[in-house]
């Protein structure tokens, strides 16, 4: 890239004529402050213009000066930061005309003519608003001084963004503006529209625990305990009938051995056997009542249940059904 031989020239002009001023800084400041000034200045020619603006604004830091100050308004042009190159530029002219040095007169001199020049290359705006108020002006979210409202500002050309806030009013705008154009935004403050979060739904309520209703009784455990008395009393039946038989067999021969019922020593042994036999008999009969009475109301009375699936009937294996008939009680079992 060729330098261009306008900067060539004001940098050497400024290389030539810069006299920073020293009062109230010390040499060695003086002497730094000069150094950046002659590095701003060949960072300019070689259109390095980030480098260039560093180090003026380094210069500046140091010791204020016009010099330094015009040339990083040249530097924030190459940059292409027009509004802010027109504020530095300003700032030369405001600093610089008091001055009667002759490097600070000419940088006045060269920041007009250069200002002449970059107004027809900057967008101008005017914001306008309607009963300010204590509202908040921002223009791409750099607030705007309150005493500017109303009069033309430069800026630089493209797209930006104008806002106003305050006390519960809002207004914005977006515009475009090219290069040499003046424009006017009005904005009239409006209501701010509050957006608020729907209300959460309130929370369903737990479905309340219905109590399980207490077990029905099937009955079959009572239908078992019949089942054994019945059993208990079929025994009982068993064992008087078969005790009865014997003793009634039992009781004929004694009654050939002991006519009148006189027996003799030898059948002593039979009449007590016939004795005892009578007493199992006895005892016998009586369980078979008592048995088969319990078991038949208990069968009677207990609760009848639902038919089982198909399923559940195979998965119950072996089951015992009582039987009862005329002369016989025993149970039946079944697969």
């Amino acid at each position: 890239m060729r330098p261009c031989p306008r900067f060539a020239a004001a940098a050497a002009a400024v290389v030539l004529t810069v006299t920073l001023s020293s009062q109230a800084q010390g040499p060695d400041d003086a002497r730094n402050a000069r150094v950046l000034v002659q590095q701003g200045n060949e960072a300019l020619v070689r259109h390095d213009f980030q480098m260039a603006a560093d180090r003026f604004m380094q210069a500046e830091a140091i010791a204020p000066d016009p010099v330094a100050e015009l040339g990083l308004a040249r530097a924030q042009v190459g940059l292409g930061k027009l509004a802010s190159a027109h504020a530095t530029y300003q700032r030369v002219v405001s600093s610089g005309s008091s001055s009667k040095a002759p490097a600070a007169r000419k940088a006045v001199d060269d920041a007009n003519q250069e200002m002449q020049a970059l107004a027809q290359r900057l967008a101008w705006i005017t914001i306008e608003l309607e009963a300010p108020g204590e509202s908040k002006v921002s223009l791409d979210g750099t607030t705007v001084d309150r005493a500017s409202l109303g009069q033309m500002q430069p800026i630089d050309p493209g797209k930006h963004a104008v806002k106003v806030t305050g006390d519960g009013l809002q207004a914005d705008e977006t515009v475009v503006i090219s290069a040499g154009e003046e424009r006017v935004v009005k904005l009239t403050l409006r209501r701010a529209q509050v957006t608020t979060a729907p209300e959460p739904d309130p929370p369903e309520p737990e479905p309340k625990a219905i109590p399980a209703a207490p077990p029905q009784p099937d009955g079959s455990a009572q239908r078992t305990v019949g089942v054994l008395a019945l059993i208990f009393g079929g025994v009982g039946l068993a064992v008087g009938t078969a005790t009865g038989l014997m003793a009634a067999s039992q009781e004929e021969d004694l009654q050939v051995d002991c006519p009148r019922g006189a027996c003799g020593p030898d059948h002593h042994a039979d009449l007590d056997q016939y004795r005892m036999l009578g007493t199992v008999s006895t005892v016998g009969f009586v369980t078979a009542g008592v048995g088969i009475g319990v078991g038949a109301v208990l069968l009677a009375t207990a609760p009848s249940s639902l038919q089982p699936p198909r399923g559940e009937r195979a998965r119950r294996g072996f089951e015992i059904v009582p039987s009862v008939g005329i002369g016989a009680v025993g149970a039946v079992g079944r697969f």
